[in-house]
């Protein structure tokens, strides 16, 4: 008989008994294109008689391994619970041999490989691997940010145990609150704040997160300069190129009241970088400064700077004349914050304290201890912090201390809109806090500036 090596044959039809595609040494009898579920053991057995119809003639089943990996098919003899990788069996009387399958996990098409040597003959049969059912849910995004009236369409992953899979299940969006609204597959923001929406498919159920944010736009500090973005996520743009050394790790950056420029710390040196595209080096890097900000009449620069291992209060021209010390202690003194009218500066001392000096009087009063980053309200009525673990606000006096927004990790930069609605806070992402409600809206939108304000 002449040597035949076939390609992997496209064997149409769902399997059975009835007779399958033949080759020069065999023939299917039965379970040619079984389909089955991921690790399913199909009750039908792959059954081929050898043309001639000899008894005792080997023939050896082997699943063809899947160059998609996980498929793992195996087979064993009729009647045998061993299945393996490679089954080696001889015919019967009719010249039939069988083997059943036990399938992998990997959903898709896969191949058994039959040879007779005694033939000289090679051919595959095919089969099936379907999903199994269905098992788990997944969201991209999982959690998100859309501007108010936005939308967002998730895509929904559907799939079973092993991972494979089912696109043509369907599924349903349900938000928890009314902040957003969902139609089909469409996410909108109805108001600003942070929703909740279930998406359930069979008895599968599962949370996704979208924060509905005002549209405003943000500023920051990226290695290659001044850079704004939307609240969402989008529409980055580099507006004052500025070439700085890599992981620069800005602290706080601050506008001049006409904002025409912005000043900014990198590595421990201060710059301002204005509109018009120009910069400066306001510090040389002999001494580090951090967490600068510009005074209410846009005159000086105020920073904290570290001599001889002890951080003061600095102010600076911007043209980086005039430096001269403001309060110095034998305690670090951090995070300056001028107030409006320029009348009173807010600062971190020793032990985390919240501290307010009168510049005129030289009087320095505590407020509250812990806290970290001040910043005061555009109208000057409210000085917000960080305090134990979240957003605070309080009155310069030491009255009125509330917490707004959500509590949990926060980190150095708190700063207000220009029209004093909205706080901007770190907590692990960019959060915004009304100012009246205390509604959080985390930016969980990847913003790719650091050192974030609001831009002007």
């Amino acid at each position: 008989m002449r040597a035949t090596i076939l390609l992997i044959a496209i064997l149409m039809g769902c399997g059975g008994t009835s007779s399958g595609p033949s080759t020069d040494g065999f023939q299917v009898v039965a379970g040619a294109n079984l389909v089955d579920t991921a690790l399913a053991k199909p009750a039908q057995a792959l059954t081929i008689r050898v043309n001639g119809g000899d008894s005792g003639v080997a023939v050896t089943f082997e699943p063809v391994p899947s160059p998609l990996g996980g498929q793992h098919t195996t087979v064993s003899g009729l009647g045998s619970t061993a299945f393996q990788e490679r089954l080696d069996v001889v015919t019967d009387r009719r010249g039939q041999a069988g083997a059943r399958l036990w399938f992998g996990s990997k959903a898709g098409d896969g191949w058994i490989r039959i040879t007779i040597p005694s033939a000289n003959a090679i051919d595959s049969v095919r089969f099936t691997i379907t999903p199994a059912a269905l098992f788990a849910l997944s969201a991209d995004p999982s959690d998100t940010t859309i501007l108010l009236g936005g939308t967002s369409t998730p895509r929904i992953g559907i799939a079973d145990s092993y991972g494979n899979a089912r696109p043509g299940d369907p599924y349903v969006l349900r938000p928890k609150d009314d902040v957003t609204t969902a139609t089909g597959g469409v996410i909108r923001g109805a108001k600003v704040g942070r929703s909740t929406v279930e998406v359930s498919a069979g008895n599968q159920r599962g949370d996704i997160y979208v924060a509905v944010a005002p549209a405003v736009d943000l500023a920051g500090v990226t290695n290659a300069g001044l850079a704004t973005v939307r609240a969402d996520g989008a529409n980055f743009r580099l507006i004052v190129p500025v070439p700085l050394p890599g992981l620069v790790s800005p602290t706080r950056m601050s506008w001049l009241p006409d904002a025409s420029a912005a000043v900014f710390d990198a590595v421990s040196v201060l710059y301002i970088a204005r509109k018009n595209g120009t910069w400066l080096r306001l510090t040389d890097g002999s001494e580090a400064a951090q967490a600068p900000i510009v005074s209410g009449d846009g005159q000086w620069i105020y920073y904290a700077r570290q001599t001889q291992g002890t951080w003061r209060i600095h102010r600076i021209r911007l043209d980086g004349t005039g430096d001269e010390l403001v309060l110095g202690d034998a305690v670090p003194l951090t995070w300056p914050a001028p107030s409006p009218d320029g009348k009173y500066l807010a600062y971190i001392a020793a032990n985390h304290e919240l501290r307010i000096l009168d510049l005129v009087s030289r009087v320095s009063t505590a407020l509250h201890a812990p806290a970290a980053t001040p910043a005061w309200s555009p109208d000057g009525v409210d000085l917000g912090f960080i305090c134990a673990d979240g957003p605070c606000l309080i009155r310069p006096d030491g009255s009125q201390l509330r917490e707004v927004g959500a509590r949990g990790g926060y980190t150095n930069g708190l700063s207000w809109s220009p029209d004093g609605r909205w706080l901007m806070t770190n907590n692990f992402v960019v959060q915004l806090v009304e100012r009246s409600t205390g509604v959080a809206v985390p930016l969980t939108t990847r913003l790719g500036v650091s050192a974030v304000t609001w831009a002007r």
